[in-house]
């Protein structure tokens, strides 16, 4: 069953006053070691062991490197102890918690200091504990609470714990000294078996604080015995140290839900969620796991503007060249981890206008992307999800290939009862644009750069939805893909040369598609873009080293113009 019930059980980071050097340097009294278990009157039992510098042989032993429990000690002088739990073995013993609570000083682990910080990290039978490290701030004594794993106390009964101080330096840069270490353990004794987490995973493969994503785990638990079962969680984030610790210690406020609002998660985050499941009867189940990255988002043009794609169907001969055969509003966006490398990419964009006879479909190829490194791709057109996979045919790892639509008819449709053959480009024909969304996931991450028309390639397949695939069309000197009949370069109007790299374009630089940087108005049907825009001509001449706004300037009566 998929559980998401709040248990309030987060460790606490408790600040207290600055310490006087004098006290550094001297001892606690009232040495410690031997294991006492209460009986607490409601059927169930704490269990608790101190350890601290007198506690002596196996517990601790005071290493020859200078330092130890007591001693303000520096990254060279590393030590552990041991705690143990004699009752591990007990028939029908229940742990309902564990943890270890450890008082030290001057712990400088604040967020604020980045990777330079102090870093001190603890192990218990060479597991990483959650968090991980000692939190705490300058010059003050912090209690730093860790949940002990059920498998380090029930293998063995003993607890052999590892303090590694100032992991990020080699040289005496930041030094703490540890007073205790309280190990306690709470249990029941009955029959029953504890609860267990069967999967821990984020709803997302990708979350993305800038588009106000939160991030949301999906819990499933099951417990043997038919008990209810509640969740507690625990969320840790490293916001750029290079090492987890506690949400609310690092300012994110202290989540105890499946749930971590957008609002307190930054792009460039690593969040990680500890799940512990507790039945009715107080046992508890082994923890589970779950990490996750914040990303970046990235767009192109920009969040709130889109570009135009146009296309000429008639290649390799011009046509009338009133470029509305296909005209779509678009932006592109990724989203990044971390570290910066892609792991999703989607299109938005709007179907504006089918000045076009033909079938044609639409196309999208990546460079630099493989099919099999994709995880998931979805389609939505006018509101409509549509099944979408890689197309096949695409051996080379490099080219990642998708169909969007085989025929635009299908969504731009002619209105013959009222004799308009084509798709906003007729007359006074001014009907809605038609949105879509395509969207992929990446397996494994890459790294591919600013997207933009240099990285995708959009394209159309001239009357493809008759199966004349090999006629692509793309921007010019945009290559095609693997699926193109390049046997039609360099004829009729096409003075297309692969050697050089130069492909759709005529012998007069004049293009069978443009990318246009704005929400471009186009020709109306059977109008010429040179009448309708005059000065794309000279920007054509000049290759586009003039007139560059030539697509901002029109002739009223021309073009089309979207409805209010």
């Amino acid at each position: 069953m998929r559980l998401y019930k709040k248990m309030k059980n987060k460790s606490k980071i408790i600040v207290g006053l600055g310490i006087s050097l004098a006290v550094l340097f001297f001892p606690i009294q009232g040495f410690s070691h031997e294991g006492s278990t209460t009986d607490n009157g409601d059927e169930t039992f704490t269990y608790t062991q101190t350890i601290n510098e007198g506690s002596g042989a196996p517990y601790y032993t005071a290493p020859s490197n200078g330092g130890g429990m007591g001693i303000y000690s520096f990254y060279s002088q590393d030590y552990g102890w041991q705690h143990d739990f004699p009752d591990y073995a007990t028939a029908n013993i229940n742990i309902t918690s564990a943890t270890m609570t450890i008082s030290a000083w001057d712990v400088d682990s604040e967020p604020k200091h980045g990777t330079g910080g102090e870093y001190d990290g603890l192990k218990v039978d060479t597991v990483d504990l959650d968090p991980g490290l000692l939190q705490g701030e300058n010059n003050t004594t912090s209690i730093t609470v860790f949940t002990i794993p059920l498998d380090n106390i029930t293998d063995d009964g003993l607890m052999n714990v590892e303090l590694d101080i100032d992991m990020n330096h080699e040289t005496n840069t930041w030094a703490t000294r540890l007073d205790s270490s309280i190990l306690e353990i709470v249990y029941t004794k009955e029959v029953n078996t504890p609860p267990v987490v069967d999967s821990v995973k984020f709803d997302t493969s990708s979350p993305n604080a800038a588009d106000g994503d939160d991030l949301v785990v999906e819990v499933e638990a099951t417990d043997a015995d038919g008990n209810p079962i509640d969740l507690s969680f625990r969320w840790y984030v490293d916001v750029g140290q290079g090492f987890y610790v506690d949400d609310e210690f690092a300012g994110r406020n202290d989540h105890t839900t499946h749930i971590v609002p957008a609002a307190d998660t930054k792009a460039g985050d690593l969040w990680k969620v500890e799940v512990t499941p507790t039945d009715s009867t107080g046992a508890i189940g082994n923890k589970i796991t779950a990490e996750m990255s914040v990303g970046f988002t990235n767009y192109y043009p920009s969040e709130t503007t889109y570009n135009t794609l146009v296309f000429e169907d008639l290649w390799p001969t011009l046509g009338d060249f009133d470029m509305n055969d296909m005209v779509i509003w678009y932006r592109l966006m990724t989203v990044s981890n971390s570290s910066g490398e892609v792991e999703e990419i989607k299109f938005i964009g709007e179907l504006v206008a089918r000045g076009a006879g033909y079938g044609n479909s639409f196309g999208l190829s990546f460079s630099e992307l493989a099919a099999a490194n994709v995880a998931s791709s979805s389609l939505t057109i006018d509101g409509n999800d549509i099944s979408i996979e890689p197309e096949a045919g695409h051996d080379n790892a490099n080219e990642l290939v998708y169909i969007l639509f085989k025929d635009a008819r299908d969504y731009l449709p002619a209105d013959v009862g009222n004799k308009i053959y084509y798709y906003n480009t007729e007359g006074d024909d001014q009907r809605p644009t038609v949105p879509i969304t395509f969207s992929f996931t990446l397996t494994e991450p890459v790294s591919i750069g600013t997207i933009s028309t240099a990285t995708f390639n959009p394209f159309i397949v001239a009357n493809g939805a008759y199966n004349r695939r090999g006629y692509e069309i793309h921007l010019p000197d945009h290559p095609p893909t693997a699926l193109a009949d390049v046997t039609l370069f360099g004829t009729k109007d096409d003075a297309s040369d692969p050697s050089t790299s130069s492909y759709y374009k005529s012998s007069d630089n004049m293009p069978w598609a443009l990318n246009i940087a704005t929400e471009w108005y186009h020709p109306k049907e059977l109008q010429n873009i040179l009448p309708a825009y005059p000065e794309i001509e000279e920007w054509i001449e000049s290759t586009g080293s003039k007139k560059s706004s030539w697509y901002s300037n029109s002739v009223k009566g021309k073009v089309w113009e979207k409805p209010e």
